[in-house]
């Protein structure tokens, strides 16, 4: 598109949250660096439970045991589930990645099912404002504002929907997340968010566990450009493709040995074919029409080459685009993020790093004049006022 005709739309206030695995930390869930050790630690529990991913994840493990070999000789980390999965996609087996996919998810369930998580937070809320019904309601509070303990996870889902926001003209907002788990999902249904995960029409079935979970709202566009483990595929069909509610709704309906969880794992070779492409395509279509593109808890992978080519395809012929924002606690990170975004932006104010916590986002504290959601063109509406809350690991003062 090189000329700006009457049919070219600018738009003005369209968010794209991207997310990376930072952003399901507090959720119990690992982070890469993390994850081979949450899938040893879940060995024990997979043969207690009797469950069938026992032997996908101890051939993953005797996998990097063989992989041990080949770090003698080349720059590799074999404890790093990037560089392990890499390799593994480079040997061509097609049971070794479905051994990985099946790992991975089981990895997850094992974590999701053993997480501490946050304590609920305190919100006060305006009378007569209506709030989901996933928040409870506390005898604190008095005839003005009314006091709820609500999950960290739905604020989140809050704030990326916009149902927390204040209600801004043309706000829209889309999230691509290269996580497998549901942690998202979950959150948007609790506070009734339909979700739209970007697929076409056909090849795609939703099984009824799904449907009912689905409100009425407006639909949030999450696109999953990796899989998820609420998805399976029929491996003799591979276009057909049936969303669950959760990745327990499918694995224990199907014991078809040919029926496996639609993962594509974090390594150089991946092969989006069928009902991913579609997933894809929406990706770049959201990224031609960004305001601004935001990546929460993302750390810019060597190994996943594939977002910096995403991004390419995107803003090619975007011309919406205002900023790109990183929030990230790991400063470290801020190089990888500008070996994909070219420095001079930084220089423009286009471009910015902060090295800051998701929960910062949501987190006010006394006397603050702004805070990092207005950034966004965000900003918590003054019907809800979160109370100041410190996650463990997140101790420190907010720096603006």
């Amino acid at each position: 598109m090189s000329d700006l005709d009457d049919e070219t739309q600018v738009f003005t206030n369209h968010n794209v949250y991207v997310l990376g695995a930072g952003f399901s930390k507090n959720a119990g869930l690992p982070i890469l660096k993390d994850f081979l050790n949450e899938m040893r630690s879940s060995v024990n529990w997979l043969k207690r439970e009797k469950r069938p991913e026992l032997g996908a994840t101890r051939d993953v493990l005797l996998f990097r045991k063989s992989a041990a070999s080949a770090a003698l000789r080349i720059n590799m980390n074999v404890e790093n589930i990037e560089d392990l999965f890499s390799l593994a996609a480079a040997s061509g087996e097609e049971s070794e990645a479905n051994n990985i996919s099946n790992a991975i998810a089981a990895t997850i369930e094992y974590c999701h099912q053993h997480a501490v998580r946050p304590a609920p937070l305190s919100v006060n809320v305006t009378s007569n404002t209506s709030v989901p019904p996933s928040w409870n309601k506390t005898k604190e509070g008095d005839e003005t504002k009314h006091r709820y303990t609500v999950e960290l996870y739905d604020l989140y889902a809050g704030f990326l929907s916009g149902q927390l926001c204040d209600d801004k003209q043309y706000m829209h907002n889309t999230v691509i997340t290269f996580n497998y788990d549901t942690q998202l999902e979950g959150s948007l249904l609790n506070i009734g968010v339909p979700i739209d995960y970007g697929f076409g029409k056909s090849n795609v079935a939703y099984d009824e566990s799904w449907n009912k979970a689905q409100g009425n709202n407006e639909k949030l566009t999450v696109l999953k450009v990796h899989g998820s483990v609420n998805w399976f595929q029929n491996d003799r069909a591979l276009g057909d493709l049936t969303v669950y509610r959760s990745y327990n709704d499918g694995y224990s309906k199907d014991a078809d040995p040919y029926y496996r969880v639609v993962i594509v794992p974090p390594t150089w070779r991946k092969d989006f074919s069928g009902p991913l492409s579609d997933v894809w395509r929406r990706a770049i279509q959201a990224l031609r029409t960004a305001t601004r593109i935001v990546f929460l808890g993302f750390s810019f992978p060597d190994t996943d080459s594939h977002i910096k080519y995403l991004l390419a395809a995107g803003l090619q012929e975007n011309i919406s685009l205002r900023n790109i924002y990183c929030a990230n606690p790991d400063i470290s990170v801020k190089k990888s993020f500008f070996r994909i975004v070219k420095r001079d932006l930084e220089r423009q104010s286009v471009a910015e790093f902060h090295p800051i916590y998701t929960s910062h986002l949501l987190n006010r504290f006394a006397k603050q004049q702004a805070s990092y959601a207005s950034l966004f063109n965000r900003s918590i509406s003054d019907k809800f006022s979160i109370e100041p809350f410190t996650l463990r690991g997140e101790e420190g003062t907010l720096v603006m």
